[in-house]
């Protein structure tokens, strides 16, 4: 009676796994080799991208719109009265052939006037802005151009990866 091990079968089975591995890096290497030179396609779904910039978009202007409005009150008013202000310094008035300047305090009291006039139109107008409405228009209006854009430059593009220079593998990216 033997003791031990059989090595003709231990090499014998050692020999068959060795095979068999290398006849599955080969087949590995060989599939990866024709999928590589046909190619990789990368579908994108534009709608959902879309909408996450949109979503995106929609926040930072719900963020800052309160912001904005609040500078648009103070900034606007004061800009168009400013506007106003140096035009009425030459200002004359006709009357019966003889022109006749604007005396100082009438000239300060339309001055005042045009700017409370401008100040009360500002303000009407910002309160009736309806911030959550602007910053919806503006995402969907987001959305549509994401889409637009993403189908017009990726509508099916190839690139070619290269990660050894041997081999050069085509991806192709297809918008849906």
């Amino acid at each position: 009676m033997k003791s031990g091990i059989d090595r003709g079968s231990f090499f014998f089975g050692l020999t068959m796994g060795v095979f068999l591995f290398a006849g599955l890096a080969v087949a590995s290497g060989l599939s990866l080799y024709s999928k590589a030179a046909k190619g990789f396609t990368v579908e994108l779904p534009a709608a959902d991208m879309a909408h996450l910039v949109a979503l995106q978009v929609r926040q930072q202007v719900d963020a800052q719109i309160p912001e904005l409005l609040a500078r648009a009150r103070v900034e606007i008013p004061t800009r168009l009265a400013g506007q106003v202000n140096g035009r009425l310094q030459g200002v004359e008035v006709s009357f019966a052939g003889r022109s006749i300047k604007l005396p100082k305090e009438l000239r300060s009291d339309i001055e005042s006037k045009v700017a409370a006039a401008v100040r009360s139109s500002v303000e009407e107008v910002i309160d009736g802005l309806d911030p959550s409405a602007l910053s919806r228009d503006l995402a969907g209006q987001t959305e549509i151009m994401v889409r637009q854009s993403l189908a017009a430059e990726f509508r099916e593009k190839t690139f070619v990866y290269q990660p050894w220079p041997w081999v050069s593998v085509p991806v192709t990216i297809k918008i849906r």
